[in-house]
């Protein structure tokens, strides 16, 4: 099995919060597609995960000092079909991820 390591470097996505790159899943399998949201205190990060037989969507919350609070993710959801293309926003109050199912 290819293990494959999702690092964000969040010097392009956000260049006020860290100078480097770090870890956020180093699972089995391929992690791709990240995506990052912020809530005025940590960032949520989203991604395709390929630890299992499909690909799925996962999650973790990373505070602004880049620790991550969720360690090797949380699954958002389990479904039959594949989740992949993620997207995140943040209204506020509320995270919403949108994502392409079934493919």
């Amino acid at each position: 099995m290819k293990m494959c390591f999702l690092s964000i470097t969040l010097l392009l996505l956000f260049p006020l919060f860290l100078n480097g790159e770090f870890i956020v899943c180093n699972e089995p399998g391929v992690q791709s597609e990240p995506e990052v949201g912020f809530d005025g205190t940590n960032y949520f990060v989203v991604w395709t995960d390929g630890r299992g037989a499909k690909s799925e969507l996962y999650a973790a919350r990373v505070t602004q000092s880049g620790i991550v609070l969720d360690p090797g993710g949380i699954p958002l959801l389990k479904e039959l079909d594949e989740q992949t293309h993620p997207s995140v926003s943040f209204d506020g109050e509320n995270y919403l991820v949108a994502y392409h199912y079934g493919c």
